[in-house]
């Protein structure tokens, strides 16, 4: 499932809910103007940002962070992904109204994949990606279909245009709510597989389509 977004028309807000008291459902109570809520990067085991973030001018998140991946940054009227293989990550999301480091690059500045070697690990999957036209691309996977490394080489061959793909946390997290229009669309994320020796071990929710707690969650809203 993929969103193409002009950011000069939308902004992108990063938001944390800690207590782990809402699901996607719940989120579009609480955001009734948002045209697209999805996950966001990674949390800890109390539900508070495990990366930096900048949420409605607020930094949240770890102070110190070791940030070799990317970062998405939503200022001064228009949003961009950063490849901070070389960049220091605070320099780069000063002064946004909304910002978030993740992991790992998908795709990065010279085109490459930057993931850790092939894991098996397949999983419901959230990307953010940059066109050739500065348009922001959130991709939702709808299956448990890809591990992080055939991901990135899947992305490279989309006709997507993409000049750099930015992976967001995944799993049974991953639910997407699109409200534009007419148009709505909403997907609960249901599984993790894992293959190993031949064999593929199957993780489903216990109630498909059930709800499951986003403490961090990028939404989209009217500028």
């Amino acid at each position: 499932m993929l969103a193409r977004i002009d950011s000069k028309r939308f902004r992108f807000v990063v938001r944390n809910s800690s207590a782990g008291d809402k699901d996607i459902d719940q989120w579009e109570a609480a955001l009734p103007n948002a045209v697209l809520i999805g996950n966001g990067s990674y949390y800890d085991d109390k539900g508070f940002p495990d990366t930096p973030i900048i949420s409605e001018n607020v930094p949240a998140g770890p102070s110190s962070y070791d940030a070799k991946a990317g970062a998405f940054v939503d200022g001064n009227g228009e949003a961009h992904l950063i490849d901070l293989a070389n960049k220091d990550w605070k320099t780069e999301i000063a002064g946004a109204q909304n910002a978030m480091v993740s992991y790992p690059m998908l795709v990065d500045a010279n085109g490459n994949t930057r993931t850790a070697p092939e894991s098996r690990w397949l999983s419901n999957r959230t990307f953010l990606g940059q066109d050739g036209d500065g348009r922001i691309i959130i991709g939702t996977t709808k299956d448990a279909f890809f591990s992080l490394a055939r991901l990135a080489v899947f992305l490279k061959t989309v006709p997507l245009d993409l000049r750099l793909a930015l992976n967001l946390d995944g799993g049974p997290i991953a639910n997407r709510s699109v409200r534009i229009g007419s148009f709505t669309q909403k997907f609960y994320a249901d599984w993790e597989s894992q293959f190993s020796d031949g064999k593929v071990s199957l993780l489903r929710a216990i109630i498909p389509g059930a709800g499951w707690a986003m403490p961090m969650v990028l939404t989209v809203e009217r500028r």
